[in-house]
């Protein structure tokens, strides 16, 4: 019996230490289109305000129409905005990023989602407006009964509280939306095919292209810091490879990092090869010119402050000490 507990405490315990190493998929994005044109990329330039907890991103590109004329939809690939999230969509994404199409900033009502996708979208809206409706409800029910909600997560009630009454008609708020606001795997798994395989983008807003027309798009958004389980590093990582949808190769690409409440000295990993740091700015750049990018193209940058090594070291010693009292049990 001792065995098998063992066995099973140090399965978990090792599951958990995968987890500790695996790093939270946060990325930033470029613009793509899933239409065939002869619209280039004649640059892409991102200026990244990079802290600690987050990004700061602004990506300006100068495309040009080699084709006829034509209306297009463009639109970036999936990001998340929040950490370990589903990525996938919800009400309030189109307020955490701004476009512009030749310095005319586009309203929220400019920007749609792919026709192939509002069906889903409508469903991941809908849950999101249920999810809303039993919020309020509950916050409701607290206030009318008097009971606070403290900052640890836990219910405080007044002495005049008829608690059983109050859990009573929460469990039955709670039985009747439950199944209304939780997302099903295979949506999920949909919702995924179809946009982190690059088939369809996730938001769209529509360019017209006269022939032989420039046009310059702004698109500029934040974002939390890529960040491994328990502050072992944090990461930036800009996908320049979507960008290798538009005709023939990107004229010349130019990615700066500018590093502000840290300093280069908190640097673990930089890639790929090729940039040039200034010290004296803070800044780490990347210049390509006629690239056609993959995957391997792709930036990334890794760092680790003073503080985020003191957490992560506290946290391997109390998970030795753990696995040291487990020896002891199996031991005796």
């Amino acid at each position: 019996m001792k065995f098998k507990l063992l066995m099973f405490l140090s399965i978990v315990l090792m599951a958990f230490t995968m987890v500790d190493i695996a790093p939270n998929p946060i990325s930033a994005n470029g613009i793509l289109t899933k239409s065939d044109v002869k619209i280039r990329m004649e640059s892409e330039n991102v200026q990244v305000e990079l802290y600690k907890e987050h990004a700061i991103v602004e990506c300006t590109f100068e495309m040009v129409n080699y084709g006829d004329h034509t209306d297009l939809e463009v639109g970036f690939p999936v990001m998340d905005f929040h950490h370990w999230s589903l990525g996938t969509y919800a009400v309030d994404d189109k307020s955490k990023f701004k476009i512009e199409v030749d310095d005319f900033e586009l309203e929220e009502s400019d920007i749609k989602v792919p026709e192939e996708l509002d069906s889903i979208y409508s469903v991941f809206k809908n849950k999101w407006m249920m999810n809303n409706e039993y919020n309020r409800k509950i916050d409701s029910l607290y206030k009318s009964n008097n009971v606070k909600k403290l900052k640890n997560g836990t219910l405080s009630y007044s002495k005049k509280t008829d608690y059983k009454k109050v859990n009573k008609t929460r469990d039955a708020l709670y039985n009747k939306y439950s199944s209304s606001f939780s997302i099903s795997g295979d949506l999920i798994s949909k919702f995924e095919e179809l946009t982190k395989e690059k088939k369809y983008p996730w938001y769209v807003w529509k360019v017209t292209f006269k022939e032989n027309e420039k046009r310059t798009i702004k698109v500029k958004y934040q974002l939390p810091s890529g960040i491994a389980y328990r502050n072992q590093y944090r990461y930036f990582k800009y996908i320049l490879h979507s960008g290798a949808g538009w005709y023939k190769d990107i004229g010349k690409a130019t990615i700066t990092l500018h590093l502000n409440d840290f300093s280069l000295s908190d640097s673990k990993e930089i890639s790929p090869e090729g940039y040039t740091i200034d010290k004296a700015n803070n800044t780490i750049e990347w210049n390509l010119l006629n690239i056609e990018p993959t995957e391997k193209d792709d930036i990334y940058f890794q760092y680790a402050t003073s503080e985020d090594k003191k957490i992560y070291n506290k946290a391997t010693r109390k998970r030795r000490r753990q696995l040291k009292r487990l020896s002891k049990r199996n031991k005796n």
